[in-house]
């Protein structure tokens, strides 16, 4: 059964971090959803995020807002 165990580990690791990557999003979404259109476009070009995942997830949201606009 320690095959299993440690599979079973495994699962909950990645769900706890697919939940907490969700998490992330929908608090940068909800941060930039009342940004204008002007302050989403100055966002993507002027980004000087240190992590490059963060500058991402940052530009990826945008652009979410941007396709709903």
């Amino acid at each position: 059964m320690g095959f299993l165990d440690g599979l079973g580990s495994l699962a909950k690791g990645a769900l706890n971090s697919l939940n907490e990557y969700n998490a992330e999003i929908q608090a940068l979404k909800e941060e930039l959803s009342d940004k204008s259109s002007s302050e989403l476009r100055s966002i993507v070009k002027n980004d000087d995020s240190f992590f490059f995942s963060f500058r991402e997830k940052k530009k990826n949201c945008v652009s979410y807002f941007k396709r709903e606009r």
